[in-house]
């Protein structure tokens, strides 16, 4: 019984290359959204190189922009994240099809 879920995950397919550099990219948003998040509480644990490149990447001159940057980065992630929940509603809409189609 086990061997047969193994064997299941083995040959199950991987998400196209798109989808994973799709979530890729909202890990590193995500990551960037928690380190400006600790930036604007004022953390010591946030290095300076961290904070000098967040502020470099995000072409921010100081630290009055946070909130705004940090808007545009969940607004990114949300948008990110409602792509692949409708690419996923559509593969499960064909997949449905084609199972009522075979019947």
């Amino acid at each position: 019984m086990e061997q047969d879920a193994t064997n299941q995950k083995l040959n199950s397919p991987k998400p196209p290359p798109w989808v994973r550099r799709i979530q890729a990219s909202i890990n590193g948003i995500r990551k960037d959204l928690s380190a400006w998040a600790e930036i604007k509480r004022d953390e010591i644990k946030t290095q300076n190189m961290v904070r000098k490149r967040l502020l470099r990447k995000y072409n921010t001159e100081n630290e009055e922009n946070l909130d705004h940057v940090m808007i545009e980065l969940k607004l990114k992630v949300s948008a990110k994240t409602q792509r692949l929940f409708r690419y996923r509603r559509r593969q499960n809409q064909y997949h449905q099809n084609k199972m009522l189609r075979t019947d």
